[in-house]
């Protein structure tokens, strides 16, 4: 089970895989001597955050970004200050390329359900933490 929920992936919709994986890799699951009651008391934190305000014109920006696909309507696009992208990636250690969230005119509202490790680059804005 624990091998085939590792090799499990879906994308595009939220789904309690990472709940299953802790499941399935737990001191619970291995004694075998589990029923479905003792999952009110299996501690798991998921590692999500939930946006309780989205921020004008707030995207998911990634390098290189959309390229090619004009003939569906799609411009070219991607981060405008790729530098500061790429800052911000290594100083939370990502790949360059990967995903980030690109805000502008104002912010959004997070709630974090689990620790993380941030990293604010670019333009100036202003920003708050706990309130």
């Amino acid at each position: 089970m624990r091998a085939a929920l590792e090799e499990t992936l879906i994308t595009g919709v939220e789904t309690n895989l990472t709940y299953l994986r802790a499941i399935a890799g737990s001191d619970l699951l291995a004694s075998s001597n589990v029923a479905t009651t003792a999952l009110k008391d299996f501690a798991f934190v998921p590692n999500v955050v939930d946006v309780l305000t989205p921020g004008a014109q707030s995207s998911l920006q990634e390098l290189p970004g959309r390229l090619g696909l004009w003939h569906v309507g799609l411009p070219s696009s991607g981060p405008m200050d790729s530098r500061s992208f790429r800052d911000a990636n290594r100083l939370v250690g990502n790949v360059d390329t990967t995903t980030a969230l690109k805000l502008t005119v104002a912010g959004p509202t997070l709630r974090f359900h689990a620790p993380a490790i941030i990293a604010l680059s670019d333009a100036e804005m202003p920003m708050q933490l706990d309130g």
